[in-house]
This record gives structure tokens, C-alpha cells and sequence, in this order.
């Protein structure tokens, strides 16, 4: 290959590669497919897999609802949300059985509140547990998207927020956690609330106090759901400066310590 050493090499090999009527040709870099082109996709593009993604997700959870059969432990929390609604028990002594787990301290209480209130407006069905689980699906949709098109806001790719749903439902673990009424459906609910919030807080200098509250109370919500395994969004502030570098590290110092001290003002008023 023999190099362009200037401008007018570079002009004369460009219109080497031109057709007669002053078009590029195949050959010119203009027809190369780059990165930029492949996110600028036609919004049909992103329709049709948004609607592949959402029959995919329904075919996968509709049958849940219908399905008879669960996991010990899906049963168990069915069971003491139940109990809550007919008034068995209360939000700080959940009750299962008068011999097993009794009283029942294995895990925290919120979730077994929220899945509750579905019993008290729904009745004692069967499949009422069934639709809890699977209900909580629709928000955590709604609330990664907005994870996603925060973190590539003015990014090319913004448009692709399909594609971490799919990556998320295809996963083996999300049908079974979803199917047997599993703690992780109001914890991976709560935890996405919780660095939206904190994704926001970076971004918005005018009402970041007020999304870090929100932040901070998502997190005490995950904590109330599955115990500190739903802590982990509390160093969003921290990662997103170490990741995405939108801010100064001054501001990030600041908003971490703001949703730790959040977080703990919080947690003693609950607890």
C-alpha cells in the first residue's frame, strides 16, 4: 500500500474512489458500516424488538400464574403475607406456624406486608401469591430502562434499551425467581429505584437532596425486603464517579456521604 503522506494525496486518492457522477463508491470509506450507524437504526428496528422482548417476557410468566406447585420457600412467604392480611400476626412478628418458625425472624418483613395488601384486595386465592411475584416485573422493566438511558444519555446506543432486558430475562435464574415467589422480585425492585435515584442525584444539581432521599429510601426498602444483601446501591455515587467521571470527585465525595448519612437517618426511624 503506498501511504498518503498529504492533503493532496489524500484528495486525489478520494476521487479515485469516486463514480462519474461525483458519487462515493463502494469502495469509499463512506460506505464502511461504522458503530455510529449500526446505533442510528430505524426506530421500527427498536419497535419490533421491544415487541419480541415483551412477548418473550409474557410467553415466559403468564403460565406462572397459572402453574399450581412452588418452592418451599415461596410457599412459606405466601403464607405469612396471607396471615398478615387476615390479621395473623403483625408487621413486626410475622407469623407462619405455631410450631415451625415460630416466631418468624428469617427474613425481614416488607415484602411479606406488600405481597399481603394483594391477599386483603384480592382474597385468599391461590394464585394471588402468583401474581405478586409476577407483577413485580413491570417496574423493574419501567425503572432499568431509565437506568439505562441515564447512564448513555446523548450516546447513540441510548435507543437500545431493549437490549439489557433481554440479557436480564434470559438469564436461568430470573424465570425461577419469578415463578416461586422468591424475596429477589421486591429486592431487585427496590434496589433499580435506588440507583436511578442516586444516577439522578449526580446529574441534577438543583433537586439532587431530593433524589438522594429517594435513593436512601429505596435502600431502606431493599433492607426491610431481603436484609443487607439490598445495601449494595448505597456506593452508586462512588462507582458512577470511578465509571462515568461525569462529575468532579469533590461532588461525588459529597453525595456519597450525603446518602450514607440519608441512609442512616432513615434506618433509625424505621428501626
Amino acid at each position: 500500500m503506498v501511504g498518503l503522506d498529504s492533503e493532496i494525496d489524500k484528495s486525489l486518492a478520494w476521487r479515485t474512489f469516486q463514480l462519474p457522477d461525483g458519487g462515493p463508491s463502494a469502495l469509499s470509506a463512506k460506505h464502511v458500516p461504522s458503530a455510529g450507524d449500526f446505533a442510528s437504526a430505524p426506530r421500527s428496528l427498536h419497535a419490533t424488538a421491544w415487541t419480541l422482548v415483551s412477548v418473550l417476557a409474557f410467553c415466559m410468566l403468564f403460565p406462572v400464574v397459572l402453574l399450581r406447585g412452588m418452592s418451599l420457600d415461596g410457599i412459606t412467604y405466601a403464607t405469612i403475607a396471607r396471615n398478615l392480611a387476615v390479621g395473623i400476626g403483625d408487621f413486626w412478628h410475622p407469623y407462619y406456624t405455631a410450631t415451625l418458625l415460630h416466631p418468624f425472624h428469617e427474613q425481614p418483613p416488607l415484602a411479606f406486608l406488600l405481597e399481603g395488601m394483594f391477599f386483603t384486595i384480592l382474597g385468599d386465592q391461590w394464585w394471588v401469591e402468583r401474581l405478586y411475584s409476577v407483577l413485580t416485573v413491570v417496574p423493574t422493566i419501567g425503572v432499568l430502562v431509565l437506568i439505562w438511558r441515564r447512564l448513555l444519555a446523548g450516546a447513540p446506543y441510548q435507543r437500545f434499551s431493549w437490549l439489557p432486558i433481554l440479557f436480564w430475562i434470559v438469564m436461568p435464574a430470573w424465570f425461577w425467581i419469578y415463578r416461586h415467589n422468591y424475596l429477589e422480585n421486591t429486592l431487585g425492585m427496590f434496589t433499580a429505584v435506588a440507583v436511578y435515584a442516586s444516577l439522578r442525584a449526580g446529574d441534577d444539581r438543583r433537586w439532587w437532596a431530593a433524589w438522594t432521599i429517594v435513593s436512601a429510601a429505596a435502600i431502606v426498602a431493599a433492607l426491610g425486603s431481603k436484609g443487607p444483601v439490598g445495601l449494595f446501591p448505597a456506593v452508586t455515587p462512588a462507582i458512577a464517579w470511578l465509571t462515568l467521571r461525569r462529575t468532579s470527585i469533590s461532588r461525588a465525595v459529597g453525595l456519597q456521604l450525603a446518602l450514607v448519612a440519608a441512609l442512616g437517618v432513615l434506618t433509625g426511624l424505621v428501626w
